[in-house]
């Protein structure tokens, strides 16, 4: 399964997903060729972007056209609502520091098993 929204002359893919049961299928090509005939034939879109992460190999082979996104939260007045909306920069950053720190020690321990 999968969807697209349409906004300012492009379409941002949002999900997609296949049936890990069906492994000689791929990881849901056959639902994105599919998708992309179709859009190609209903839709003057002048460009598709994956919406997704840097590291997905497969989508962004496919579909390497990316902008720049941006995500707004605003609070719609409950105190934990505020509390959440304040500290989510903070949050935001504390996942992205540890996600380095993730990768970074992946890529120790891939030159350690390397070098051994």
């Amino acid at each position: 399964m999968q969807y697209f929204v349409r906004s300012r002359g492009g379409i941002f893919l949002y999900r997609i997903a296949y049936d890990e049961s069906y492994p000689k299928y791929g990881r849901g090509q056959m639902l994105l060729e599919a998708a992309m005939e179709r859009l190609l034939e209903g839709t003057d879109a002048l460009r598709l972007d994956a919406c997704t992460d840097p590291n997905n190999e497969f989508l962004l082979a496919m579909l390497p056209e990316r902008l720049t996104t941006t995500t707004i939260l605003m609070g719609t007045g409950g105190s934990l609502d505020w509390t959440l909306v304040s500290d989510a920069l903070t949050i935001t950053r504390g996942v992205a520091r540890l996600r380095r720190t993730s990768q970074e020690v992946r890529g120790l321990r891939r030159k350690s098993a390397t070098k051994e």
